[in-house]
């Protein structure tokens, strides 16, 4: 995986990648957003935490457009789920190497990165995809999103307790959903 950045979006949201080198054309990719203003500009939610797995470094180029949004951080957290650790970092061992880079593939079944809508474009035709829980995750996240305050977050935080270990964020939000899902 490449090393982590921090880069600052402009009043739109909108951001842009520097220049980097992949470290090789297969080497997964993916982007995290933290925080942010939520509702109409009204102020500062720490608690929101989005993602968007992109897959191989070599299929990116300058022109590649990248939506990040509640829909493609529940895609991210449904196939991803497994090799998901603190503070969204990804891997896996050397041994499952294939593995992640197939949860990567399934991300462009699950949702479209580039408009940030499900399905992906890689869907197979004739594929059954039940698109509408991958919505219902991502409005359960838009409500905590769309807050002025982390505090508005609680109950989704409450509902999403595993184990007394409660999320402090969206992402580990819906990540306790599709990881227990009988418990919500």
């Amino acid at each position: 995986l490449l090393p982590s950045q921090s880069i600052a979006t402009n009043v739109s949201g909108e951001f842009s990648v520097p220049t980097f080198t992949c470290p090789s054309s297969t080497a997964q990719v993916y982007l995290v957003g933290r925080g942010g203003n939520g509702a109409a500009g009204l102020g500062d939610n720490p608690a929101i935490t989005m993602m968007a797995a992109l897959g191989d470094c070599g299929s990116l180029t300058s022109s590649t457009t990248v939506v990040m949004n509640e829909v493609t951080t529940a895609a991210s957290a449904w196939a991803l789920a497994q090799f998901i650790g603190p503070s969204a970092n990804i891997g896996a061992s050397a041994a499952n190497a294939t593995g992640l880079r197939n949860a990567f593939l399934m991300i462009a079944n699950l949702v479209d990165t580039s408009k940030g809508t499900a399905p992906g474009p890689s869907l197979p035709a004739n594929t059954l995809l039940e698109i509408a829980k991958i919505n219902t995750l991502a409005d359960i996240l838009w409500a905590c999103d769309q807050s002025t305050s982390a505090g508005a977050c609680q109950n989704l935080f409450a509902a999403t307790t595993q184990s007394a270990a409660t999320p402090a964020n969206t992402l580990d939000a819906a990540l306790n959903i599709v990881r227990n899902p009988a418990a919500q």
